[in-house]
């Protein structure tokens, strides 16, 4: 199965107290694994970048490291970075955000009556087919309020209504 298993439990015996330093299965768990790899790789558990590792998940940034660089060991012992140019782009829904519908509604005329916020979110959904909560488009129009692109006023039932 592995050779020299036994200085493996020693050194593993000796690293304990670092690997269980750590509250997270997950981190311990990825340790152990990089012991084992090392140790397949020059017969000798290299310590130095076990604790190289271990004080980067301590800083959270093991699994950031694993994604943008991988480690090569050659034979002099001297590590190289090779970058990833995997980045992952954000996609795009195609749902404008409440401040910029508020700005296609008033850009389009549709403030030229009073209208309730109720009415702006039937008019988004059956017009224009997106959705959006109340306090999601609350929060745009009340920008537009203070940047004067809106007014505002209570009507008889204490709702606002808002129009240009």
């Amino acid at each position: 199965m592995l050779k020299d298993f036994d200085s493996i439990r020693t050194q593993l015996r000796d690293l304990s107290s670092v690997i269980n330093g750590f509250k997270s299965e997950a981190v311990q768990l990825r340790l152990v694994e990089l012991i084992f790899q090392n140790h397949g790789k020059s017969g000798t558990l290299i310590s130095e970048e076990v604790e190289d590792n271990a004080r980067l998940a301590r800083k959270g940034t093991l699994s950031r490291r694993k994604n943008k660089t991988v480690e090569k060991g050659t034979s002099t012992g001297n590590r190289e970075k090779t970058v990833k140019a995997d980045k992952s782009k954000r996609q795009k829904t195609g749902r404008p955000g409440p401040g910029a519908m508020v700005d296609q509604l008033i850009q389009a005329d549709f403030f030229k009556s009073h209208k309730t916020i109720t009415d702006v979110i039937n008019h988004c959904n059956h017009k224009m087919a997106f959705k959006y909560k109340a306090e999601e488009l609350s929060v745009a129009l009340a920008r537009a309020i203070r940047n004067n692109k809106l007014q505002r006023v209570k009507n008889a039932e204490k709702q606002f209504e808002y129009w240009v």
